[in-house]
C-alpha cells in the first residue's frame, strides 16, 4: 500500500474487488473467487472448474479454503484497520475506507459461516 504525501488513498488500498464498487455492492461469489484465485491457479483448476460444481475447483470442505478465508478475515478486519492502520490513511479517504473494510470484513464472515467454516461448528448455539 503506498501512503505517500497526506497518508493512503482510497485508490491505494487492494480491495479484492473491482475498482470503485464496495464488497456490499458485489456478489460474495465474486469476492470468493477473487479471494481464492491465487489457490485455485495453484491447484491448477480451470476456468470451467472454478464456475461449474464438481468440477476441481477448491471444495467447500477444503481446509486450503478455510485457510485463505481465514488468512483475508484477519487481514480485512475492522479492528486491525481501526488502529494502526488508520492513522497512515489519508483523511480525505479514511471514513470511506474503513467503510470498505467493514463490508468486506463482513462478506467475508458471510462466506465462512455460508460454507460451514465458521469456528462454531459442532458446538452448540450460546
Amino acid at each position: 500500500i503506498g501512503g505517500g504525501e497526506g497518508g493512503i488513498r482510497l485508490s491505494e488500498v487492494p480491495f479484492p474487488v473491482e475498482r470503485g464498487k464496495s464488497a456490499g455492492d458485489v456478489p460474495l461469489e465474486d469476492i470468493e473467487e477473487v479471494v481464492l484465485y491465487e489457490l485455485r491457479r495453484q491447484e491448477g483448476a480451470t476456468v470451467a472448474a472454478e464456475t461449474e460444481p464438481g468440477l476441481g475447483a477448491v471444495g467447500d470442505d477444503s481446509a486450503k479454503r478455510r485457510r485463505r478465508l481465514r488468512a483475508e478475515q484477519k487481514r480485512w478486519h475492522p479492528d486491525k484497520w481501526s488502529g494502526a492502520v488508520r492513522e497512515r490513511l489519508h483523511a480525505d479517504d479514511a471514513s470511506r475506507i474503513m467503510e470498505c473494510v467493514a463490508a468486506l470484513s463482513r462478506a467475508l464472515n458471510a462466506l465462512v459461516s455460508a460454507k460451514g467454516d465458521d469456528d462454531t461448528r459442532g458446538r452448540p448455539p450460546t
